[in-house]
């Protein structure tokens, strides 16, 4: 409940990243119509979403498993921590 925002900021952060690879710079390598300047390896998309899996099983157990002390506390600079990590 409280890190939720995190794992939803890195979903929709990762989401575009791929999505961007994959129509902005023409998909993956072997698949391109014409070459683009940079070139988006497989391996890079594969990883990505795996990152993307990753943040959707944190997010379910921030959710669904964790039980959260209703007096806890986060000091701003682990918030942002957070924050850039995901990102």
């Amino acid at each position: 409940r409280f890190f939720a925002h995190f794992y939803i900021l890195g979903f929709v952060s990762m989401a575009l990243k791929v999505a961007c690879e994959v129509y902005c710079n023409g998909g993956p390598q072997g698949q391109q119509q014409q070459q683009s300047p940079v070139a988006v390896s497989p391996v890079s998309l594969v990883l990505r979403f795996v990152m993307i899996l990753h943040i959707a099983r944190r997010y379910w157990e921030c959710i669904a498993v964790h039980v959260w002390n209703s007096h806890s506390q986060m000091h701003v600079a682990g918030y942002v921590v957070g924050l850039l990590h995901y990102l």
